[in-house]
């Protein structure tokens, strides 16, 4: 076991933190120069296949500054690990910029505990700078960071990014060189990076987004604009900094040519405001589909083109309204010159109506009042189904929704609706729990909102 080296002298750290604090209390000011932006891999393992694949992106683009973050054991370890040792050696000697994982429990963490595992990376490992984690973004603890950089750069290091995963307040700007602002799933508008960000340079800032199925480059351009430094992963929480995704090297190569597309994001949410992932989108162009995937999605859009954006039900979430037009059509044309994010708006039927609308509830059992489960079910706003449709059935001809049972559907109040239920295997539709036997049942909404609850029974 290695012993660790003895700390400074505290007069002597107390001489150079007079010295250093000055330069860290003037944070660097927005320019007119807009320099590469960086690569920040957060990749938190030690395994070589997919620390190598980082230094041939390197070798490959080495326009294009890299910062590994390495993380042995939730900090550096108790004692020193030769698999980091060596791996930091090999990404620095490609001219990765190394720097050791530390938490820091937005402040609350003991400073000397902080200040032992900078020690020791820098000791064991011999990064080149400190990666602290859960940086706290409210008022008051500015001068805890502010400290710790200066311990950090008194032993050598040379670049210290602390993560807010969230945006963060003036004040804290200088208090490390780096911080990162966005830690979540999806892409974010590039939009929301600038704003007073752009007072200062974007070295400043850095991203970590996740959960993103595909690398949309002009997003990734148009955010290089306002940050120094990003990463992007179609890893999931709670661990999506595992592994490198399969898109990585054209995430450094993106940022190693000229910006030619604007990002398109396609995201979704409840209709109280609360964001939702997940969602299946479908973005087309000429007749073709050129895009899918899961909300939050990004699409490298060309300006001035017109594009299809159409988003897709799942389980308890039903398409309402887009956020930016009100539409309640699935299906919209778009184009667009600059970044642009729009949001589609879902009802989640296993809550209560919104105001203005009713809730249509609809389960299936059999003849002995079991519960049934997987029937197909649609909804209507016509009785124009009554004498049939062609496949598929289309809004015009009073389609509005289908689900398996059980399952639910707002309508808006002050009509009449029908639900319809299909057969399936052996089971046969005999009848609703009220006795009628016509397989489209009527359902009458005043004006008044109300959660009608129908049964369908089959046989045998």
């Amino acid at each position: 076991m290695l012993e660790k080296s003895p700390r400074p002298h505290a007069a002597i750290f107390a001489i150079v933190l007079i010295l250093l604090v000055p330069l860290l209390e003037s944070p660097t000011r927005a320019s007119a120069a807009s320099p590469t932006a960086g690569v920040m891999v957060p990749l938190y393992t030690a395994s070589a296949s997919q620390w190598d694949s980082v230094i041939q992106a390197k070798v490959a683009h080495p326009a294009v500054p890299i910062v590994g973050i390495i993380n042995p054991a939730n900090g550096p370890g108790s004692t020193p690990n030769a698999t980091y040792a060596s791996l930091t050696q090999k990404l620095q000697s490609a001219g990765v910029v190394v720097l050791g994982y530390v938490y820091t429990s937005y402040g609350s963490r003991n400073s000397s505990a902080v200040q032992s595992d900078v020690n020791d990376y820098a000791t064991w490992y011999k990064v080149k700078g400190i990666f602290f984690d859960q940086m706290a973004y409210w008022s008051g603890v500015e001068s805890y960071y502010n400290s710790m950089t200066v311990y950090a750069k008194s032993i050598g290091l040379t670049l210290v990014v602390g993560n807010s995963g969230v945006d963060t307040l003036p004040s804290y700007v200088g208090t490390v060189d780096t911080i990162v602002i966005y830690e979540s799933a999806g892409f974010p508008n590039p939009a929301s990076l600038g704003g007073w960000h752009t007072n200062y340079a974007k070295t400043n800032w850095a991203i970590l987004p996740y959960y993103v199925d595909s690398l949309g480059k002009a997003c990734v351009d148009s955010a290089s604009n306002y940050v120094g430094y990003l990463y992007v992963t179609n890893g999931a929480a709670p661990h999506p900094w595992a592994s490198l995704p399969s898109y990585f090297p054209d995430l450094v190569a993106s940022l190693d040519s000229a910006p030619t597309n604007v990002c398109l994001t396609t995201q979704s949410g409840a209709s109280n405001g609360s964001p939702i992932s997940g969602l299946w989108v479908t973005i087309g162009a000429g007749g073709s589909t050129v895009a899918t995937g899961f909300t939050p999605l990004t699409f490298a859009a060309a300006p001035g083109t017109q594009y299809t954006v159409s988003v897709s039900d799942y389980q308890n979430y039903a398409f309402y309204y887009w956020s930016d037009t009100g539409s309640t059509n699935r299906l919209r044309l778009i184009s667009i010159q600059s970044d642009n994010t729009i949001t589609a708006v879902y009802f989640n039927y296993a809550g209560p109506p919104p105001s203005g609308y009713s809730k249509i509830s609809l389960a299936t059992v059999n003849s002995a009042n079991a519960s049934l489960s997987g029937f197909y079910t649609t909804f209507w706003s016509t009785a124009s189904i009554l004498q049939g449709c062609s496949s598929p059935c289309s809004v015009s001809q009073g389609f509005l929704y289908s689900c398996f049972s059980p399952c639910a559907y707002f309508v808006a109040n002050g009509a009449t609706y029908y639900v319809a239920v299909a057969d399936y295997g052996s089971e046969t539709f005999s009848h609703w729990g009220d006795g009628t036997t016509a397989r489209y049942h009527a359902v009458v909404i005043g004006s008044s909102s109300l959660v009608v609850n129908l049964v369908a029974v089959y046989s045998p």
